[in-house]
């Protein structure tokens, strides 16, 4: 979805607001064992989308290597926020 977002997000000004991504698990997901995952690769993604960022199920999402996340994301000019 966001290689879709990031083909066809033509902003009128460029310099407005930008968008937010949102994961957390779906309804009726089962937590035990299928947990949503965001990755450097997601943070890439997002950033290529021309999003502003990423909200997140605090406790539903699986963050892989959050030290290196948290980088990526202030290198990228991105948020990484936990959503309670």
């Amino acid at each position: 979805m966001l290689d879709w977002v990031a083909q066809t997000a033509r902003r009128p000004n460029p310099q407005g607001a930008r968008g937010v991504f949102y994961k957390a698990p779906k309804p009726g997901q089962d937590l035990r064992i299928d947990l949503p995952t965001l990755g450097l690769d997601t943070l890439a993604r997002v950033q290529a989308a021309g999003l502003a960022g990423i909200a997140f199920q605090a406790g539903g999402v699986i963050l892989l290597d959050r030290a290196a996340m948290l980088a990526e994301a202030e290198r990228l000019g991105l948020f990484l926020w936990a959503r309670e």
